[in-house]
């Protein structure tokens, strides 16, 4: 009788996360989300143009980021603060990111 041996999901995860097809594919999908990214960042209201969305290849992944001091307030949203005393103003976050991912409106 023949035997199977299974390999685990972490070893299958491995050798197709290294495979060149699935890094390029994994690129291109991190191309247009920088792109969507880069597009719902310039149409802020108030953009200064000090932040900008960096795109990364890895030796695995690609990495979209956001680059600003201010990153997760830009994003997230924040609690006014004037001159050092907290305010009951709300900004609330672009999600500049996550829209273009899909994860948010």
């Amino acid at each position: 009788m023949a035997k199977v041996r299974l390999k685990g999901k972490k070893y299958i995860n491995t050798v197709v996360s290294h495979e060149d097809g699935t890094k390029a594919a994994v690129y291109d999908k991190a191309t247009m989300i920088a792109a969507k990214a880069e597009l719902r960042l310039n149409m802020a209201k108030h953009r200064t143009g000090a932040s900008q969305i960096k795109l990364e290849q890895g030796r695995v992944d690609s990495y979209v980021t956001l680059v600003d001091p201010a990153a997760m307030k830009i994003e997230f949203g924040h609690w006014l603060v004037h001159y050092g005393n907290p305010t009951p103003v709300y900004i609330p976050g672009l999600y500049v990111l996550t829209g273009a991912a899909g994860l948010a409106a």
